[in-house]
């Protein structure tokens, strides 16, 4: 039974691995409950009872969160980074900064894939932080770290990360009034992406096309900025362009939302 099929039965399926299994000393069980516990947080959401999640992460935290057992990395990554998000959900970010600081300690030196992406979205997220508190320069160290991290040949999900982060550099350069890194930013997106078929990224290319003509009708010409402007209506235009991959209708958030592994 799935937590889409039938959360209800589902919830009780994991709490019942998690009663009978916890005091396991198996690393194979102690890998399946740990497990389970992030799926008993999964399925609450499902039955509309998020507000429990919190609890199960940091008890998988506190369970498994000394354990050696590469294994358990995983888990106890993704239960630091979703007990974070929530801490930054309700603007806790004093209670949220030491578990991303705990995940980036363990994880970021790991080649595993999916610890990869936690790394990067703790990244990110540190830098979400330093916004949402007005505080745009402290932003820029975890951002250009996000982008280092997930590298130039990265896999999609990594790319899309990468992405998001420089066109929030480029946001936290106008807010401090660094209109040349902020364009550079912004071009630095566009020589990255620029090709990317993947719709999301074709949604950043063309956002970082927008603020680009925006920065350069400030601050460069208007020939720049046409230019640009006219880049973004060309990919718009396009017959290979999704629905999603024109200009945007509004401004796009200053702190990135998809987050969630």
């Amino acid at each position: 039974c799935t937590p889409q099929g039938c959360p209800a039965e589902a919830l009780a399926h994991y709490t019942a691995l998690d009663q009978r299994y916890h005091a396991d000393a198996e690393p194979a069980q102690r890998l399946r409950v740990a497990q389970a516990l992030l799926a008993q947080a999964q399925t609450l959401a499902t039955l509309g009872r998020s507000r429990e999640q919190p609890a199960l992460y940091a008890l998988a935290i506190a369970r498994y969160g000394h354990d050696p057992a590469p294994a358990l990395r995983e888990p106890v990554a993704t239960a630091l980074f979703q007990l974070a998000l929530h801490h930054h959900q309700q603007a806790q970010h004093a209670q949220a900064a030491p578990l991303l600081q705990q995940l980036l300690q363990r994880c970021r030196a790991d080649p595993s894939p999916a610890l990869r992406v936690l790394t990067a979205r703790a990244l990110l997220l540190q830098a979400a932080s330093c916004i949402d508190q007005s505080h745009p320069a402290d932003a820029l160290a975890p951002l250009e770290a996000a982008v280092q991290h997930c590298g130039p040949d990265a896999a999609l999900t990594l790319r899309e990360i990468a992405a998001q982060a420089l066109l929030l550099q480029g946001r936290c350069h106008a807010q401090l009034q660094q209109p040349e890194a902020e364009m550079a930013a912004y071009q630095r997106l566009l020589d990255r992406h620029a090709q990317d078929p993947c719709p999301a990224l074709a949604l950043l290319v063309a956002q970082a096309l927008l603020y680009l003509a925006m920065a350069q009708a400030r601050h460069v010409g208007a020939p720049q900025a046409v230019a640009s402007l006219q880049q973004l209506l060309q990919r718009a235009a396009s017959p290979a362009a999704d629905a999603h991959t024109g200009p945007p209708t509004s401004d796009p958030p200053d702190t990135p939302t998809d987050l969630a592994p």
